[in-house]
């Protein structure tokens, strides 16, 4: 019972151990997200800020359509950047998810591991009482016997006593 309990304590600092290794790992994908969303933020902020500009108001402006051509591809560029934070954000979304329930699985396992402690303990427990209990008895049938065998014994001398005195009588 000893050992199993051994055991079951290893396991438990295992699981232990896995668990703080999951909710770093959060921690972690935690500040990559705020990272992230920061930046998708600014680059919302950037885009919006400054306005959609069409073609029909760049040709009337004057404006080189050149470089609203140029303008058009890296606010393409933007958008594609933009796609890409986002799908990135899904990632770690996911991840965390998983996280979640990889550590609510461990912390399951934690539980049942107390729980297969605590049945170890109450199971010793009752064997060392059954076994006091046990010796208690064994105890007293031992102190019962002796006294028997020490009457036993005087019965002897006294008989042993008699048949000596018997001849003589």
């Amino acid at each position: 019972a000893n050992r199993k309990l051994r055991e079951l304590g290893r396991e438990r600092e295992a699981v232990e151990q896995a668990i703080a290794g999951l909710e770093r790992e959060s921690r972690r994908l935690d500040a990559q997200s705020a990272g992230q969303q920061a930046q998708l933020e600014h680059l919302l902020r950037n885009r919006f800020s400054g306005g959609e500009t069409d073609a029909l108001r760049t040709i009337l402006s004057g404006e080189d359509p050149n470089q609203a051509a140029r303008d058009r591809h890296f606010l393409a560029l933007l958008a594609q950047a933009k796609a890409e934070l986002i799908r990135e954000l899904r990632g770690v979304a996911a991840k965390k998810r998983e996280l979640a329930a990889r550590t609510r699985d461990r912390q399951e396992q934690l539980r049942t591991i107390a729980a297969k402690q605590e049945a170890g303990r109450e199971q010793m427990l009752s064997q060392q009482k059954s076994r006091q209990s046990l010796l208690h008895e064994i105890s007293g049938k031992i102190t019962a016997q002796r006294r028997e065998l020490g009457a036993l014994k005087r019965d002897e001398q006294r008989l042993g006593r008699l048949i000596a005195s018997l001849p003589r009588a």
